[in-house]
């Protein structure tokens, strides 16, 4: 296989696009690990954490961030050498948005790839690279081929991804794991289970990380004080608030509204 650049978690604020009417002369994989809009068959998809999608060779590549979050994702940039690589890759979807049961194992494959790509004393670095493609695609085929048991897990997945928008969108109601695992109809273990599962973070630090967040915007945009904003965050007591804040960002309220 030929690699020509990957990286993992890559961070990019939300003015970020990748438009690309005519692509590039190879293959794109793009594993996404924020809320983004994604073209597909001339659409634009609304996606979130663990989905990704294989760009065709000279096809177009559209995808950009939402939900006013900054963006994060994984991608490769690769090429075919081997009839091995074509034969596993043949019945890969191109140009179709996918979700992953094990998005970890994909990254894992990918930063591997990209501490190779980077070495500069690695004596089997083709070798090495070689491999790790290929071990790559059949993690991919692999994700293929479990189809059936990621959509017993997809009605979930759709179930609670539109629970966390809510949450982000509405930080201020009194959220919890008891009153968000009755709200999608599961119990509270497994709700905790397919909630880290899925988005890679507990449910009680996705509910502190989108009450901070909120409140990051209206520090920066608004003249409220910062016993106002805690209430419009969700939080009842301020010092609460206060400790959160500074817990999650190194500075207070006051100083991040100073700078």
């Amino acid at each position: 296989m030929k690699i020509t650049v990957a990286d993992v978690d890559n961070i990019q604020d939300i003015s970020f696009r990748l438009h690309r009417p005519s692509g590039r002369p190879d293959y794109l994989f793009v594993l996404f690990k924020s809320p983004a809009k994604v073209m597909v068959d001339g659409e634009y998809i609304h996606t979130d954490y663990g989905s990704f999608i294989i760009f065709d060779k000279n096809k177009t590549q559209s995808y950009f961030p939402c939900d006013n979050q900054q963006f994060i994702h994984d991608f490769i940039h690769f090429d075919l050498e081997s009839d091995t690589e074509r034969h596993i890759i043949s019945d890969i979807p191109k140009g179709k948005l996918l979700h992953s049961s094990h998005p970890n194992a994909l990254s894992g494959i990918l930063s591997e790839i990209k501490s190779e790509l980077s070495s500069t004393f690695s004596k089997y670095k083709a070798e090495l690279l070689t491999n790790l493609g290929t071990a790559f695609l059949y993690r991919i085929k692999s994700e293929i081929e479990n189809t059936d048991a990621i959509n017993v897990r997809r009605n979930h997945f759709t179930e609670l991804y539109n629970l966390r928008l809510s949450l982000y969108r509405t930080p201020q109601r009194d959220w919890s794991i008891e009153t968000m695992s009755q709200e999608v109809c599961l119990s509270r273990s497994y709700f905790q289970n397919l909630y880290k599962r899925f988005f890679s973070v507990s449910c009680n630090n996705d509910i502190i990380n989108a009450r901070i967040s909120h409140a990051r915007i209206l520090l920066s945009t608004g003249a409220l004080s910062v016993t106002e904003i805690a209430e419009k965050c969700g939080y009842k007591s301020t010092e609460h608030f206060i400790r959160q804040f500074k817990s999650k960002t190194g500075v207070s309220p006051q100083k991040f509204r100073s700078k």
